[in-house]
């Protein structure tokens, strides 16, 4: 019986440190954002000069009695504030898409405290055999693809405080995309991405400033369609949920 008493106390101290050590799995964690002020200001000029509110601009040639205050607001906030989910992203074999608080997560496949955020509507995969993928590259030479890159990475000042710094890149000369990447199926129009130096913290998973702001939507289904061609390639990420504790945590399941 004193036995018993305690293999039991030692079963539950075991499950205790289980509980109390289990963690969830190292992510990449991206939310985006909708765009500060400095933000809507620079597309509100991009939109003027590539001519990007021809709808707005239709309703001048309403006459009063067509147009009211409450017209002219619901059209803003469509360009200005749009819907943040449904962004497809890439990222070491995996495909996930933004949800209506614009999160994207992957499990973490690197080790480096770095991340590279390409945004383009489209890249291309170099195959070897008919199922086999040598490598992904952006698409250069057509005027309608466009490519926006970012590296973000890791740093520590004098004072010891952890750091990112977001710094905008240029497309590699061989055209490959590094592995470090997570790509952003979106024409670079439709984000915003503020460079410079964002607090961050020593944690191991890659959780980016909120500095990734969506102006857009353009072309997204146009976007969503082609990427059929590609989405056998790429695993789903999925997502399950795991009791910590007392504590409900939503875990990636992908292994």
């Amino acid at each position: 019986m004193k036995n018993t008493k305690i293999l039991l106390i030692i079963v539950t101290i075991v499950n205790f440190l289980t509980l109390t050590n289990l963690k969830p799995d190292n992510r990449i964690i991206i939310y985006l954002k909708h765009a500060s002020n400095r933000a809507l200001t620079l597309v509100e000029q991009d939109a003027i000069k590539e001519k990007l509110i021809n709808k707005i601009d239709n309703l001048n040639s309403k006459t009063p009695s067509q147009i009211n205050n409450k017209l002219l607001k619901r059209e803003l906030k469509k360009y200005l504030k749009p819907s943040l989910d449904g962004f497809i992203s890439l990222y070491s074999g995996y495909m996930d898409y933004s949800n209506p608080d614009g999160l994207i997560s992957f499990p973490l496949r690197h080790t480096e405290s770095k991340i590279y955020v390409a945004i383009t509507p489209q890249i291309n995969l170099v195959r070897l055999k008919d199922n086999t993928i040598s490598h992904a590259e952006y698409v250069t030479g057509n005027e309608n693809i466009k490519t926006e890159i970012y590296k973000f990475e890791k740093k520590q000042n004098n004072k010891g405080m952890y750091f990112w710094r977001a710094e905008k890149q240029t497309i590699p000369n061989n055209k490959k995309i590094n592995p470090l990447t997570l790509v952003l199926l979106s024409k670079p129009k439709n984000i915003y991405v503020a460079t410079g130096d964002f607090l961050s913290n020593d944690s191991k998973q890659i959780v980016l400033s909120n500095n990734i702001y969506v102006l857009g939507n353009t072309d997204k289904n146009s976007i969503l369609l082609n990427t059929l061609d590609i989405k056998r390639y790429f695993e789903p990420i999925e997502f399950n949920e795991r009791k910590v504790g007392n504590i409900e945590q939503e875990m990636i399941s992908n292994t």
